[in-house]
């Protein structure tokens, strides 16, 4: 515990200001400790921090403060538990104009909706943005970037209302309380400041000098030299070292969503940049093309993040004013309240209270580009995002934020011509936005090689409107050394390390650059620090490499690398070898099973996000079949097609649906992509149980749940699926039953009851498609673990949901590779049945629950 009763708390970035309030304080007499937040490090957050302190607590809350993790996790409930000793001050901080890219003084706002909206956003757009990270490391079990994925997630959640209880509670802003003398503060803490107590304003730092637009100036800023920047580069020696892209050093993967983007084309000439839509396009048929007219730019924050918010009251210039009505009930409310509801979890309302309201404000900009942004937040709906967002670039064509929005959505599919026009567009709207010129020179650079001069240009003009953006440094870096200039190169990969010192790849170009100008020893260092950042650079390869020329003038180092190479031949010829007989071994496999292995199958799996579903999609997708999967959890769904992608390579589409719900299963299925049409197999797994209780005391939503899940969920899903497989004369249904459709037990009653309409279900089909060719099956498990059925069945209860601690089940896996093998048989072989329980259980009575065995 600290001994003193006052406490300020405060962010890293605002240690000046802090030591000024301790500085008054301490002249009115006052004792107190520093608690200094620092930004994103694995330190215990503010809140824990805050919680082992006695006594009145001061936060210095400043735009800084309320972008970091470390400082607003759990810093809500803290709050709300503690706010009779909780004293803000509401402090000014040094940042960049977005308007005219001159230093000044930022000051925190969320007095109105529209303030706290924008801070809601922006740690919504973190979210998105880090969970991405997470998925591209491919590392699904790391428990630290868990952690912090959490976090972040907490905070999107709790910042609006976190906001809110701020600002109802003891909150002052910096200027106002220097004006009263601190009297505020004083009157909180109940003590009197010491005789003759007076302060005077803050004093605001010296500003730092901004980033000139040309290059040179920009490598002279940071103690460069003049350069020429469109000389022609001479021509390399090769190096001995992988470079990015290669299997030993992979680049960090891009993600490819498949979403369709409504075709449009592409007209520039030197006055204008036109979009217009092709005939029978999704847009309809386009009038005559209107060039964009000059636009203001853009209001942007001091930080690269998405410009999702527009800080006017009024509406744009290029549409209709919005009808007129207070802010409760406008559509500035309607956005914010919709955003509340998201980040709480309520999605499906949100996307709702903004379809209504774009019913009611058709001609809103505002709405109809927050509701593109919701459906690609919470739905991962590209596709129609895209259509909305089309829909608001016609009506408004330098609507800056759609056009952002629109180049993200083709630079994630890949479409990066028309990506370059969007971005191309935006940064004419907004030429101010330093993210937007970044994205526009990262689309030139993955379009062709021979846009470097471009992306420099694009590089630069990132770097003018914000000094500190180290990526763009990086790119920079590339670029330069790419044509020779490593001198200049080494200055900006070494800039880039001060702004981003955990940069997987700049310590490793480093490391190659120096090697080329025989630097041996630096190499050695920078290739060393490296393999810190990033791992992965680590092997055999390089470490051979750096030693070998860090060793260059041993007498023996020629020799030692050459018994090393021949080495690491004679080991890739053997595992070149090795590879050849394993794939000669398969092939003879391959032949002696002949129709028991059918890797080109497409198998639909219903519930595949947890249990049997989700362990039967993966052994599916290890063997090599196409899958589609549904499930109601899209973040799940996401979750489990990137894992099946990356560790099987497999083919996965998935459909977000409930399968009570008719119409959507009916509209899923017809309306399937053409390459995805043909199910080959159905597996009929989507199931629950509910309650556990006496047939006079049952829960009828528990009954009703059980049936339109159990037996009406699966009737739906046959009926949308059969009819193609009856018109082939090919296909394989197959039901998930269970040992409650067999015998029945103590309080099963309407449980068993579905299962055993299963069976029959499963019988009259078989009897109904047996003439179409038309195979029919049935998997009957016991109990089994790795499930949410005891879960489930107890509304979430862990302890009632604790079945299995004194007795082994079957696993979900065991019911899986049962699957697997019904599908595996030969076209003239049906399983009807198959009845399986772990050991220890005899039947639905009887088991030995005398502890866990085998």
């Amino acid at each position: 515990m600290f001994e003193k009763s006052l406490t300020i708390a405060y962010s890293e970035q605002n240690q000046e200001t802090a030591l000024q309030v301790a500085g008054h304080l301490q002249a009115a007499g006052l004792d107190f400790n520093l608690l200094v937040s620092h930004q994103d490090t694995p330190e215990p957050s503010l809140s824990e921090r805050l919680s082992r302190v006695d006594g009145n607590i001061i936060l210095l809350i400043s735009e800084s403060f309320l972008k970091s993790t470390n400082c607003l996790f759990s810093l809500l409930p803290f709050y709300n538990a503690h706010a009779s000793r909780i004293f803000s001050i509401i402090i000014p901080e040094q940042g960049i104009d977005p308007e005219t890219g001159e230093p000044t003084t930022i000051l925190v706002k969320f007095e109105r909706v529209a303030d706290i909206l924008k801070h809601i956003s922006y740690w919504q757009n973190k979210h998105i943005d880090f969970r991405k990270q997470v998925r591209l490391m491919n590392n699904p079990d790391d428990e630290a970037l868990n952690d912090r994925l959490r976090m972040i997630r907490e905070v999107s959640s709790d910042i609006g209302e976190l906001l809110r209880t701020i600002k109802s509670n003891a909150c002052m802003v910096w200027d106002s309380l220097i004006s009263e003398q601190y009297g505020s503060l004083f009157q909180f803490l109940d003590v009197q400041p010491t005789a003759g107590f007076t302060v005077t304003p803050l004093v605001a730092e010296e500003p730092i000098p901004t980033a000139n637009t040309a290059l040179n100036d920009l490598l002279s800023e940071i103690g460069g030299v003049q350069i020429p920047i469109d000389v022609e580069s001479p021509a390399g020696e090769a190096s001995p070292f992988p470079e990015r892209g290669t299997a030993e050093t992979p680049p960090i993967p891009d993600v490819d969503y498949p979403v369709e983007i409504p075709e449009y084309q592409t007209i520039e000439n030197e006055s204008d940049t036109t979009i217009t839509p092709l005939p029978g396009a999704a847009w309809g048929e386009p009038d005559e093309p209107t060039p964009l007219p000059d636009a203001e730019p853009m209001e942007i924050a001091d930080e690269p993040v998405h410009p999702w918010i527009d800080d006017d009251d009024e509406p744009a210039e290029s549409g209709e004013a919005l009808p007129q009505a207070d802010e409760e009930h406008g559509v500035e409310s309607i956005i914010a309240s919709a955003a509340m509801l998201a980040a709480q979890g309520s999605r499906e309302e949100a996307l709702t209270k903004l379809n209504n309201a774009l019913q009611e404000y058709p001609d809103s900009e505002a709405l109809r580009f927050h509701y593109a942004l919701t459906l690609i937040q919470q739905y991962d709906d590209y596709a129609e995002a895209a259509n909305q967002l089309n829909l608001l670039l016609q009506q408004h064509p330098q609507h800056p934020q759609a056009l952002f929005l629109m180049g993200e959505i083709c630079e994630i599919n890949n479409d990066l011509i028309r990506a370059e026009h969007f971005f191309q567009t935006f940064t004419q709207v907004s030429p101010d936005y330093a993210e937007g010129w970044f994205r526009l020179g990262m689309v030139l650079l993955k379009i062709s090689p021979d846009n470097t001069a471009r992306a420099k240009e694009c590089f630069t003009n990132t770097l003018q409107h914000f000094p500190t953006h180290g990526e763009a440094y990086y790119q920079l870096a590339l670029l330069l050394q790419g044509e020779g200039q490593t001198e200049e190169a080494a200055q900006l990969f070494h800039k880039t390390l001060n702004l981003l010192p955990d940069h997987p790849f700049a310590w490793y170009d480093l490391a190659l650059l120096y090697h080329r100008r025989e630097d041996a020893e630096q190499a050695y260092h920078a290739y060393q620090r490296a393999t810190i950042n990033n791992p992965e650079l680590k092997t055999p390869q390089n470490d051979m490499a750096f030693e070998y020329h860090r060793a260059a003038r041993s007498a023996r180092a020629t020799e030692i690398f050459e018994k090393e190479q021949t080495a690491l031949a004679e080991l890739r010829e053997n595992i070149n070898r090795l590879e050849a007989l394993l794939k000669e071994r398969e092939e003879e496999i391959e032949q002696l099973m002949g129709d028991k292995v059918r890797p080109e199958l497409t198998v639909l799996i219903t519930g595949a996000t947890s249990g049997i579903g989700k362990a039967t999609a993966m052994l599916l997708a290890e063997h090599g079949y196409r899958l589609i999967l549904t499930g109601r959890r899209a973040e799940r769904l996401q979750e489990l097609k990137t894992a099946l992608e990356t560790n099987f390579q497999a083919e996965i589409l998935t459909l977000q649906l409930d399968v009570r719900d008719a119409s959507a299963v009916a509209q899923a299925i017809n309306n399937l992509p053409e390459t995805w049409k043909v199910i080959d197999v159905l597996v009929n797994n989507a199931g629950k149980a509910k309650g556990l209780s006496a047939i006079h005391e049952g829960s009828l939503h528990h009954w009703d749940e059980m049936i339109d899940t159990n037996i009406k969920g699966l009737l739906y899903m046959t009926r949308a699926v059969s009819p193609q497989m009856v018109a082939r004369r090919r296909g394989h249904i197959i039901n998930v039953g269970s040992t409650a459709g067999k015998e029945t037990y103590l309080n099963g009653n309407v449980y068993a009851a579905t299962k055993f309409a299963v069976e029959a279900l499963t019988k009259s089909m078989r009897i109904d498609l047996h003439t179409h060719n038309i195979r029919v099956s049935q998997v009957s498990p016991g109990h089994v673990e790795e499930t949410e059925f005891a879960l489930v069945r107890f509304d979430g209860d862990e302890n009632r949901a604790r079945i299995y601690d004194d007795f082994q089940p079957l696993r979900s896996s065991d019911v899986a590779e049962t699957i697997l093998f019904m599908i595996n048989r030969p076209a003239h072989v049906n399983i009807q049945d198959i009845l399986l329980m772990g050991t220890q259980q005899a039947s639905s009575l009887y088991i030995d629950r005398s502890g866990r065995h085998g």
